[in-house]
């Protein structure tokens, strides 16, 4: 059992109000470091390392150690479980992380539900999840935890939302452990737990950092959309019979007795927004300790919510503050919002909104302040992104330049800042945290010509997470940065060299669907996952249409496939995909689970975006390295 033990020269900082860890320069932070670090930021014990959509979205460039850079990120409780999955030892089966860790005892195994999988991929499984069923186009599935090792717990989970409205018979959110074939014993996967919390979940779900706990937005018959936390139990419910909850009040959740659900409906602003529903933006929660969460709505108002995990949950609700009227322009519809992302350090949070054609002040990008406070990106009198907007948050990096810097993408730019001025190309925009007062542009770098589709986020390969370099120190890190663009409808995979924090020319590695594709679609979110285990540098995405690349079981009749890269070294123009996998219509957000030499314990999650082999719409898990 791994211990966990003070280095004499760790020195504590009080940094607003509480005892920092800073590690002197010269000194490298080990694992055990890193965990203390995680603590004494968050005021809480480690449990272990959550992968959600979240953890995709804010990722950390290495601080030089002792530097100003380096202090400020020790804020974010974040950049510790970045540091703690970087330091897990490649191969040790003894390490256990986890709730079964000398914090606590393991919890007490209970009777399982079997689950027949169907369509089996190679050695992984697909499971049908209901007929139409999905986790959704730009949405993650959620896991806890991940490991590195050699040995992975069949007690670790993967939480899917189904897209479907809860009932009798159908989950609206569903867990599975006992995942895998070749560790787990009995039928793998089981169904850890199923539930009908009465609605529709179509964003992506988000877990506490002891992974007790689900946090995900449903919206009612109504289309009112509501908070939903929820303490799960294991064997509770079926696919066929999933377990329906009924909502406690927000004053008893915090005592009650698992599994129980909260929700907290929306905050309603009568003229404006008088019945927000939210079917695009993710639940973003704090790790530094503040136990807040952020989520957008459809009608362009940001919410914020307190007490999440550990509190009395509540809504943040002030006259003329929250919610947050970010994309309300005058004599125009708000705009729904896209997933938020915030940095505790700053206290802002960052957001873009959508674009109806002929509206000149929506389709931005947006921080807002603690208070409230909402700065809007230029140009003045149009939008930034024309098409749908920025349906999708932006990527942060709260190490690179000297105060953070983001990164966004738009498949129709309207032009500016290196993009071309005609507003016909897709574009990947880099903005300093602190550069969108001024009607600020940011940088941008073309990705092809536009195809008014959603652009979803990018991932920075290992090189850029683990440089260093740049005034002041470690804030101007080196490396390449993948984005799927769209140029013309045909889904491709382009890689962007930076060099010192700035973007070079962007380099088509390869069209993923063939030119016949239809314009208005696009690939997911790409996932970038290092597997120390075996020194290798992944990507993984999917594209929907009908595929370009014959690899694996994709052929270039397959509609809809999953890529994987190995990008350890940078990939050349047009280089052909490491594995693929047949996927209909797509897939949604890809997550990785462990870092293994181990047979089969080196796994993604995702779902189909339409009914495949298994029957229905399929929660899918697959093999790292060949899919």
């Amino acid at each position: 059992m791994l211990k966990f033990q003070s280095r004499p020269w760790i020195i504590g900082l009080l940094i607003c109000g509480f005892a920092m860890p800073v590690w002197a320069q010269g000194n490298e932070m080990s694992l055990d470091d890193a965990v203390h670090g995680y603590e004494a930021t968050t005021h809480q014990t480690f449990q272990g390392v959550v992968d959600d959509w979240s953890t995709h979205h804010v990722v950390f460039s290495r601080p030089e150690p002792g530097s100003e850079t380096e202090y400020r990120v020790q804020r974010d409780g974040r950049y510790w479980l970045q540091q703690i999955k970087e330091k897990m030892p490649a191969a040790a089966a003894t390490y256990d992380l986890g709730l079964q860790s000398d914090f606590g005892p393991p919890p007490k195994k209970k009777k399982k539900k079997p689950v027949k999988p169907k369509g089996k991929l190679k050695n992984d499984w697909s499971v049908n999840m209901g007929s139409g069923a999905k986790v959704g186009a730009g949405q993650y599935p959620a896991k806890f935890q991940l490991r590195t090792g050699t040995a992975p717990l069949c007690t670790d989970y993967v939480v899917f939302n189904t897209g479907l409205a809860g009932s009798a018979t159908q989950a609206s959110i569903l867990a599975f452990d006992n995942l895998y074939a070749t560790t787990c014993t009995g039928t793998v996967p089981t169904v850890y737990w199923a539930f009908n919390t009465g609605g529709t979940v179509v964003t992506a779900p988000a877990l506490s950092p002891d992974g007790t706990q689900v946090a995900f937005v449903q919206s009612s018959s109504a289309g009112v959309a509501s908070l939903v936390l929820l303490k799960w139990k294991a064997a509770s419910g079926t696919l066929a019979a999933p377990d329906t909850l009924t909502a406690v009040a927000t004053t008893a959740y915090r005592a009650c007795t698992a599994p129980c659900m909260t929700t907290i409906a929306f905050h309603a602003t009568a003229t404006t927004d008088p019945t927000p529903n939210d079917t695009n933006s993710f639940p973003f929660y704090d790790y530094s300790g503040s136990d807040q969460l952020f989520a957008g709505d459809n009608s362009g108002y940001l919410h914020k919510f307190t007490g999440v995990f550990n509190g009395t949950p509540a809504e943040v609700v002030t006259a003329t503050e929250w919610p947050a009227a970010v994309s309300t322009p005058t004599g125009e519809a708000g705009q729904a919002l896209s997933t938020p992302v915030y940095d505790p350090n700053s206290q802002l949070a960052f957001v873009g909104d959508g674009h109806e054609a002929g509206n000149t002040t929506d389709g931005h990008v947006h921080s807002v302040s603690s208070t409230g406070t909402v700065t809007t990106s230029g140009p003045a009198g149009d939008a930034l992104c024309h098409g749908i907007g920025f349906a999708e948050g932006p990527l942060l990096d709260p190490t690179a330049g000297a105060s953070g810097t983001l990164y966004i993408g738009c498949d129709h730019d309207a032009g500016g800042g290196n993009c071309p001025t005609s507003g016909d190309y897709a574009c990947v925009r880099q903005f300093a945290e602190t550069g969108l007062t001024g009607n600020g542009i940011g940088i941008g770098e073309e990705l092809g010509t536009q195809a008014d589709a959603e652009m979803y986020a990018g991932a920075f390969d290992y090189k850029y997470l683990t440089s260093t370099g740049g005034t002041p120190a470690g804030s101007a890190p080196t490396g390449h940065l993948y984005f799927c663009g769209n140029p013309g409808g045909t889904v491709s995979l382009y890689e962007i060299p930076i060099t010192s924090n700035v973007m070079g020319t962007p380099v088509l590695v390869h069209a993923l669907s063939s030119s016949s594709a239809t314009a208005g679609t696009e690939g997911s979110p790409i996932t970038e996952f290092y597997n120390r285990g075996t020194s290798t540098d992944w990507l993984f995405m999917s594209e929907p249409n009908t595929a370009d690349m014959a690899v694996g079981t994709c052929t270039t009749t397959s509609t809809g496939c999953v890529y994987s890269y190995n990008v350890t070294t940078a990939p050349v123009a047009g280089a052909t995909a490491t594995a693929g996998l047949a996927s209909t219509d797509g897939s949604s957000g890809i997550i990785v689970d462990n870092s293994s030499t181990a047979t089969g314990a080196s796994q993604v999650y995702f779902s189909t975006l339409g009914n495949g082999s298994c029957g229905g719409g399929c929660a899918i898990q697959a093999a790292q390295s060949t899919l």
